[in-house]
């Protein structure tokens, strides 16, 4: 199961301040960190630490699992794909090249969507973001993101209750903290990830840095369900080849 995926929830106590050139500069330059990330993040994996839940009716189904979390791009397409591998699911050994197992509540796209549903150059225009004040305590600035509502129509958003919030890193222009919230399910859907939120950090791949996911945790149907994976040990993914000779034929 792949549930729908959208998101944010404000956090802590902050009152708007108008946007400054300051603030259009530094969201300016999240847009063109997200590109790049897009063009550039090779072939990676991450170690992944899942716990996973739902509840249905009386009975809550719960699941912790350890995986494996492969980011790549197929051939020639710019879209950054994911493959999970799991190794084992509430202790116990998933055998190579078994069926995925399944689980409560499952979700995909922290490495390839999360950030471009905001900050891609295409949905950017689709959204106000407001600076909020107060600095955190680690130096970075956070915005409250909600629906332009005169691009409404032209992002196909029309109805949506989809909000945000994000906190920089204002010396490097990367993410540290981002949600997403959709408290009301889009038309059509009786099922949706109501909260969304991920952690980033920098993170060594070959001799560049790319800030990553070290935790996601999401909530599906407004408390239905819950989703947390923490990520580690991030490695350049290479395949290996085998060559056999060749064997001569009388």
């Amino acid at each position: 199961m792949r549930p729908f995926i959208l998101l944010s929830l404000g956090f802590g106590l902050f009152f708007q301040v108008p946007p400054s050139a300051f603030a259009d500069e530094l969201l300016n330059r999240v847009v063109e960190n997200v590109r790049s990330y897009d063009q550039t993040l090779p072939s990676i994996t991450a170690e992944e630490a899942i716990s996973s839940e739902m509840r249905h009716g009386v009975y809550t189904s719960r699941a912790e699992a350890k995986a494996v979390m492969r980011v790549f791009k197929a051939g020639d397409d710019q879209y950054l794909k994911e493959v999970r591998t799991f190794s084992t699911v509430n202790g116990k050994i998933v055998p190579q090249g078994a069926r995925p197992p399944e689980m409560p509540f499952v979700m995909q796209g922290s490495f390839s969507g999360f950030a471009d549903l905001f900050f891609s150059q295409k949905n950017f225009p689709c959204y106000v973001m407001t600076r909020l004040s107060g600095a955190a305590a680690d130096g970075t600035v956070s915005y409250s993101i909600s629906i332009n509502p005169q691009a409404e129509a032209h992002c196909n958003m029309k109805g949506l209750t989809l909000t945000g919030l994000v906190r920089i890193d204002p010396q490097t222009a990367h993410i540290v903290h981002m949600e997403r919230s959709m408290p009301v399910p889009p038309a059509g859907s009786s099922h949706w990830v109501s909260l969304e939120k991920i952690d980033y950090a920098p993170a060594m791949i070959g001799d560049q840095t790319f800030w990553l996911p070290t935790v996601l945790t999401a909530e599906y149907d407004k408390g239905k369900g819950h989703f947390s994976a923490r990520y580690s040990s991030y490695h350049r993914f290479t395949a290996s080849v085998t060559v056999v000779p060749a064997t001569a034929v009388e």
